[in-house]
C-alpha cells in the first residue's frame, strides 16, 4: 500500500525495450548512489543541474561502477564531465534535460535502464525537483508516442 513520494526512484516508461527511471527527488551525491546501488548492470545516467558544494572525486570514482554513459546537464556538468572523462566514463554535456533525454535513448541498446538521478539542485532550470521529474516524464512519454508510431504496422 505505499506509495513512494513523486520523484523518488520510479519506473515512468518503457521504450523500444528501454527503461526509463525517474529519481528527480535526488539532490545530492548519496542519493544518486542509492539509485544506482539498485541495478544489476550499468545504467545510462543523466545527471546535474546547480552545485551545492563541491563536487567530490571520491564520488566520481564511486558513480563509476554503476554508470556506462553520461548526459549531463546544467551549471555543473562542465565539471562533472571532465571528472568523468578523468576516470574513463563516457559523458556529454547536453544543453537541456530534453536533449539529454533523447541522447540517451538513441545511445541505449540491448535493454538497458536510463536513470534520470539529478544529484544537484534544480533551480539552474527548473523551478523545483516536481518541475524537473515532469519535464523528464513528458519527454520519455513523446519518446514513448513516436515509437509507438513508427513501430505501428498498417494493414491493407
Amino acid at each position: 500500500s505505499y506509495k513512494p513520494q513523486p520523484g523518488r526512484l520510479k519506473k515512468i516508461a518503457e521504450v523500444a525495450g528501454i527503461s526509463f527511471w525517474n529519481d528527480s527527488k535526488a539532490t545530492n551525491s548519496s542519493a544518486v548512489l542509492n539509485a544506482c546501488r539498485n541495478f544489476t548492470d550499468k545504467i545510462l545516467w543523466i545527471g546535474g543541474g546547480r552545485e551545492k558544494g563541491a563536487v567530490e572525486e571520491v564520488w566520481i570514482r564511486e558513480i563509476k561502477k554503476y554508470v556506462k554513459q553520461a548526459f549531463l546537464i546544467g551549471e555543473v556538468a562542465p565539471k562533472i564531465h571532465r571528472l568523468l572523462t578523468k576516470e574513463r566514463v563516457q559523458s556529454t554535456v547536453c544543453r537541456t534535460l530534453s536533449e539529454a533525454t533523447k541522447l540517451a535513448f538513441e545511445k541505449a541498446v540491448d535493454s538497458i535502464d536510463v536513470v534520470f538521478s539529478p544529484g544537484f539542485s534544480s533551480f539552474d532550470m527548473f523551478d523545483n525537483y516536481l518541475d524537473r521529474g515532469n519535464s523528464f516524464d513528458k519527454v520519455v512519454f513523446d519518446l514513448k508516442r513516436q515509437s509507438s508510431q513508427t513501430t505501428q504496422v498498417y494493414l491493407t
